[in-house]
Parts: structure tokens; C-alpha cells; sequence
């Protein structure tokens, strides 16, 4: 059986993402939150469709409405149940915030390493 050894660059990548898996062990509802906000951002951020507008119209604003009820609800419904548990919602928004820093930082560095790679490979000639 042989050993496969890694670089430096490619052991980077590795040592965030079992950090950034351990961190999300550790704090799992602001992983919760954390993705839920994710969610949230990309629907807002994302531009209506012409076609959605003719598919759903009236319907589309009945369901906003409806959406916006329960992400209220949620909200205070998971504050209710953070204050609960003794964690403010400072807390759960750092724990957030840090979990997003993670994340960006993991899929940053695995880029770097990626690039790096590629480029070490692309200068070895092929046999």
C-alpha cells in the first residue's frame, strides 16, 4: 500500500475545512441560521423572471405575503428559543457571523490550492 503525501498547498485546504466542518459540529443552529440567511439573500439578490410573473402573478403576491408571515414567525419563534437555551441573539449572530468567515475563508483557500496545483501541474511535462 503506498502513502499518498501532500503538499503544503494542498494540506491548507484540507486543515480549514475540518476546522470549518468542526465549527459547524459545534454551533448547529447557526449553521441553521446561517443557511436560512444564505437562502434569503439569494432570493433577494436573484431577478424576477418575466415568466414567473406571468405564472404566478396575483398568486406570487399572495405567497410573499404568506413567506414574509412565516419568516417573522421563524425569526421570533428561533428568538424565543435562543433566549430560551440562555443565548442572546448578539451571541447567535456572532456564531453566525464566524461561520460565514469560515466558510468564505475555506472556499478561498481551497481555491488558492486549487490554482496553485493546476499551476504546478501545467509547468510538469507530460511522459
Amino acid at each position: 500500500m503506498t502513502s499518498t503525501r501532500y503538499s503544503p498547498d494542498e494540506q491548507k485546504p484540507r486543515s480549514t475545512l475540518k476546522r470549518a466542518g468542526e465549527v459547524m459540529e459545534a454551533n448547529p443552529l447557526a449553521v441553521l441560521a446561517g443557511g436560512a440567511a444564505i437562502g434569503v439573500l439569494a432570493g433577494a439578490v436573484l431577478p424576477r423572471t418575466e415568466r414567473e410573473a406571468e405564472w404566478f402573478g396575483a398568486v406570487g403576491k399572495r405567497v410573499t405575503a404568506a413567506a414574509a408571515a412565516a419568516a417573522t414567525a421563524a425569526r421570533d419563534t428561533g428568538l424565543e428559543q435562543l433566549e430560551a437555551h440562555g443565548i442572546s441573539g448578539k451571541a447567535a449572530r456572532r456564531q453566525v457571523s464566524q461561520l460565514l468567515e469560515g466558510v468564505v475563508e475555506a472556499a478561498s483557500t481551497a481555491g488558492e490550492a486549487a490554482a496553485s496545483a493546476a499551476a504546478t501541474k501545467a509547468k510538469k511535462p507530460t511522459p
